[in-house]
């Protein structure tokens, strides 16, 4: 299971009934991780998980806004970011500022409990596909 962007976002992100309501996008023909060009998965990753959205939804809502829920991954990057034993190894992350856009982030290994997460950066192939409309 995907580490929820939810669990921070909190109250911040809600959920759309009608799956329709943002601008129709196509994803990337390569990973979405930055500085990945790996051929993705069939199909595509929900960042927000299918668990947390009562099924599967090509949108979600922060702060207002109408944000797509979906990216491809190659089967590494998915494996890292869905948990593989000895548990997940990145996570997707939403910033709100400047533009707003998912980020990935990777486990730096530590030697407490305490978890370190490196940004790498904005995924790639969903840039400019957020809607700007304003539920």
């Amino acid at each position: 299971m995907t580490l929820a962007p939810s669990r921070e976002l909190g109250t911040r992100l809600t959920l759309i009934e009608d799956d329709d309501v943002g601008i129709p996008y196509e994803l990337a023909e390569v990973c979405a991780v930055p500085g990945c060009l790996a051929l993705p998965e069939p199909g595509s990753h929900h960042i927000e998980p299918r668990s947390r959205t009562a099924g599967p939804k090509k949108w979600v809502v922060i702060d207002c806004f109408v944000i797509p829920n979906r990216c491809r991954l190659c089967p590494l990057h998915h494996r890292q970011v869905t948990g593989i034993v000895g548990g997940h190894l990145a996570r997707i992350v939403w910033e709100s500022h400047p533009r707003g856009h998912w980020r990935w982030q990777k486990l730096r290994q530590a030697a407490s409990f305490n978890l370190d997460w490196v940004d790498v950066g904005p995924l790639q192939g969903i840039e400019g596909m957020y809607s700007g409309r304003n539920i």
